[in-house]
């Protein structure tokens, strides 16, 4: 199981390759479950564009920081 991580001012985020189903990538922020996706891509760029469903987040203007992909990401072992 992958995980991607990416801290942020207002917490961190995780992308988790889901448990039992390694085609379905799920979006964290800290405890908080904001989406799956099937490509860890696809959620790494909601991170980008703002569009997480993570209000603390989402109003906050776009930064040169956040990263464009996954490649950019930190990934855990786990």
């Amino acid at each position: 199981m992958k995980t991607y991580k990416y801290q942020t001012k207002v917490g961190t985020f995780y992308i988790r390759q889901k448990k039992g189903n390694p085609n379905l990538f799920q979006l964290w922020i800290e405890d908080e479950f904001l989406g799956g996706y099937s490509t860890p891509n696809l959620a790494a760029g909601d991170v980008y564009t703002h569009t997480t469903g993570f209000y603390y987040w989402d109003r906050l203007e776009r930064s040169s920081d956040t990263p464009k992909d996954i490649s950019d990401w930190e990934v855990i072992k786990v």
